[in-house]
């Protein structure tokens, strides 16, 4: 048994475990007793019980020979394979996880060995039966440690730490979030529902078609920013802000609230709709584009006076933007609807047609579905709008960041 002594460590023990953990082990040592200037090999017993652990006769072990010299410490031993005291001594043909430590020595006596790197004595992987296997390598993992270790990593480093900031600058994220819900995804939402039903018929993501999949994901974060920011709000001002602002900003929390329960009555609505065929899904089809509209046009309203409040800190150049993303908001709808009445005739003939095709033709049933006309002109469409949202939603965000 050779080890490399670093500090005041003066021996190495290799021990022999029926699990990963010290206690109920039968434990060999090579000292060096720095006082003697000897080297010397015994045997120990590590019980669970601290009072019953120590050293324990030599019997079976035969020193053949141990030096100590340039923080290095060499033994050479032999032992019995098994003797009768099979508790304390245990017998070598058994499989054991192999344990190797390295401590200090205090005159003659060893102390607690040392924590490394990985926070404790070596140990082996598997149990291992050294009569038949030469070579032993690795280290035991502990699953459960890593685990515990990341799971407080993620809780305190990353959840912990953001519940922080957002608790802190609960004012700025909120309007940011709003921002988010109300210009970037509800927007997008709201033109893929109006504009885009007919686009991809052949198409599924998700299971859903298109439009649908598309509608509905970023409904569902317009959702969840909309609860967060309301939230955070509500803590920034520790309950309803009775507003001293000028003007119009006085109605900012009161708008705000009427939002965020039209934002969660909507998809509430949606999860009870009634099949596409029922003679009450017109009523539903124009409950849910009320409360839609309804809740989009005054969240755009809200953001243009939570701007104006003297806390929210924001630019004044940053109302400009708002304004021209309602431009372009207003055009690219304008345009749509014009250019879906363009079509519309074309696109009814056309569905016409292939629903006569598969009537009277058997073999019809798996013809696709006929792509709509003036498909290229929306794609366009869609493309130049979302990148001009995008882009202004991210200047108003830095703007708001910074401020």
């Amino acid at each position: 048994m050779i080890g490399k002594m670093e500090g005041d460590q003066k021996y190495v023990a290799v021990g022999f475990s029926n699990d990963k953990q010290m206690g109920d082990d039968s434990v060999i040592a090579c000292i060096y007793d720095e006082d003697k200037g000897t080297t010397a090999v015994h045997q120990y017993y590590n019980s669970e019980d601290p009072l019953t652990s120590g050293q324990i006769g030599s019997s079976g072990l035969v020193k053949e020979g141990a030096t100590y010299a340039n923080s290095t410490i060499w033994c050479r031993f032999t032992r019995t394979i098994t003797s009768s005291d099979a508790k304390m001594m245990k017998p070598l043909n058994n499989e054991y996880h192999i344990l190797f430590a390295k401590g200090p020595v205090a005159s003659g006596a060893v102390g607690k060995h040392g924590f490394d790197y990985y926070g404790g004595p070596a140990v082996s992987p598997q149990r291992t039966n050294l009569i038949k296997t030469d070579n032993i390598g690795g280290r035991a993992s502990y699953p459960l440690v890593k685990a515990h270790g990341i799971l407080m990593i993620l809780a305190w480093v990353l959840t912990s730490s953001i519940a922080i900031i957002l608790l802190t600058f609960c004012c700025f994220i909120s309007g940011i979030l709003m921002i988010l819900a109300w210009v970037l995804t509800s927007s997008i939402a709201i033109i893929f529902a109006r504009y885009f039903k007919p686009m991809w018929p052949n198409d599924r993501l998700c299971g859903e078609r298109v439009w649908f999949a598309n509608h509905r994901t970023l409904q569902i974060n317009t959702l969840i920013l909309t609860i967060i920011a309301f939230i955070l709000i509500f803590i920034e001002v520790m309950g309803y802000s009775n507003m001293d602002s000028p003007g119009f900003a006085v109605a900012h929390p009161i708008i705000g609230i009427i939002v965020t329960i039209l934002c969660v009555l909507n998809p509430i609505m949606a999860l009870f709709r009634c099949h596409p065929e029922d003679d009450y899904r017109p009523i539903f089809n124009w409950f849910h584009w009320i409360v839609g509209t309804v809740a989009h046009i005054l969240a755009t309203i809200n953001i243009f006076f939570g701007m104006n409040l003297a806390k929210s800190g924001v630019p004044w150049w940053v109302t400009w933007v708002m304004l021209i993303w309602v431009l372009i908001q207003f055009i690219t709808e304008i345009t749509l609807e014009i250019h879906q009445c363009c079509v519309h005739k074309r696109n009814k003939d056309k569905r016409e047609q292939w629903e006569m095709q598969k009537r009277t033709d058997p073999r019809a049933e798996k013809v696709p579905e006929p792509e709509p006309s003036g498909r290229r002109f929306k794609s366009t469409m869609l493309a130049i709008y979302i990148t001009l949202t995008v882009i202004l939603v991210i200047i108003m965000v830095i703007a708001i960041a910074v401020s």
